[in-house]
């Protein structure tokens, strides 16, 4: 079906809509990657959003479960600028069409792919809407694609009730053997972090975004996960409260968005990046020289965020920056041995060497805070 992609710029792209919703509006996001990432699907981080792929090659099919980070997709569009092959895998696991047509996503594939790409990597994130209504088309207002973002996506998106996690299969080693239990606040956490601290020993107990830090210690965990997700900071002043409160009391591993609530609970300031960091190529250098990352000096990491943490303003709170971006020098890691804390601005779902790193220092930091308190 023919239809548009108008952005908020004015810029119109006419293409092709295969099954899904043919009209829907978003933020447009342009993910770069070499190889297409199955878990953009239901990363909660694109809840609202209209990812466009530049991935030369996607397969036609629909994401494998250990390529599932959610109970459901959250995006309401995905563009792709590369080639739709087909794929053996859909006669078992089913096409991306139909998995996008089933969840009332829609597919555009767009006639100008490589203007879409360059106007899109000049200006980062817009907003933007898919339609296949001619009459409209010549009229759709900007006004509506300029529209204020929903303040906190979190509350819809976060569980109401507290419950075990557990939701593995026969490509995670687990022997059964727990070690910690660790409380996750559910500000749109992702299934593949989950795993792998299950595979550390690690028991999940999920909790919604708003439990309050007295809520939080009853649970007598070891361990605490700030992790997610599509919230807008700004608007999450509860989440921050609470985090501040806990600082200190037990280990805290944060990522994504925990990484910045994090920051804005201990005094530091926020700042929106000039290219948002969307994609799976995005090299971070070891500057920490020391702890966990002494081994590697460059990292290529998975991104989904456009906001970064002024650096002067966390250094001024004690906190030592570990890890920064090449390309824009931003603040990719930071730590603090006195308050337990371990915080990365990328998730931490990766199956390689330096993810389990990061989290065995986290375990390592659990151990060593039990030793310390059994010593009192």
């Amino acid at each position: 079906m023919k239809s548009y992609l108008e952005l908020a710029t004015g810029d119109i792209f006419t293409g092709t809509v295969c099954g899904g919703d043919d009209e829907t509006s978003g933020e447009v996001v342009l993910y770069h990657s070499q190889n297409f990432h199955y878990q953009i699907l239901t990363d909660p981080v694109n809840y609202n959003r209209i990812i466009v792929s530049d991935s030369d090659f996607i397969d036609n099919r629909a994401p494998l479960f250990a390529e599932i980070e959610s109970y459901s997709p959250h995006l309401k569009a995905l563009v792709i600028l590369g080639e739709l092959r087909q794929s053996p895998l859909a006669e078992i696991y089913s096409s991306l069409e139909n998995y996008l047509t089933e969840n009332d996503i829609a597919l555009f594939i767009p006639d100008e792919s490589d203007r879409l790409k360059q106007i899109l990597g000049s200006i980062g994130t817009v907003k933007g809407e898919i339609t296949s209504n001619t009459e409209r088309q010549s009229a759709i207002s900007l006004d509506n694609l300029s529209s204020p973002p929903e303040n906190d996506p979190v509350r819809k998106l976060s569980t109401s009730l507290e419950f075990f996690w557990d939701l593995t299969d026969e490509t995670y080693f687990d022997d059964g053997h727990k070690e910690y239990v660790i409380v996750a606040y559910d500000f749109g956490l992702t299934y593949s972090t989950l795993r792998n601290l299950k595979r550390l020993g690690c028991d999940i107990r999920v909790v919604p975004a708003d439990y309050s830090p007295e809520q939080v210690i009853a649970l007598k965990p070891e361990g605490i996960l700030l992790a997610g997700g599509p919230g807008r900071p700004g608007q999450m002043e509860y989440a921050i409260s609470n985090i501040s409160r806990l600082i200190g009391l037990r280990p805290i591993l944060a990522t994504g968005l925990g990484h910045v609530l994090l920051a804005l609970s201990v005094g530091a300031e926020i700042e929106i990046l000039k290219s948002p960091h969307f994609g799976n190529e995005f090299v971070v250098d070891n500057i920490g020289k020391t702890g966990m990352n002494r081994r590697y000096r460059k990292i290529r990491t998975s991104q989904s965020h456009s906001i970064s943490i002024n650096r002067e303003s966390l250094e001024k709170e004690g906190f030592k920056v570990t890890l920064t971006n090449r390309q824009d020098h931003s603040v990719e890691a930071f730590i603090s041995e006195e308050n337990l804390i371990h915080s990365y601005a990328f998730s931490l779902g990766g199956r390689d060497q330096f993810t389990t790193t990061c989290l065995k220092s986290f375990v390592a930091c659990m151990t060593a805070h039990r030793a310390g308190a059994k010593s009192k």
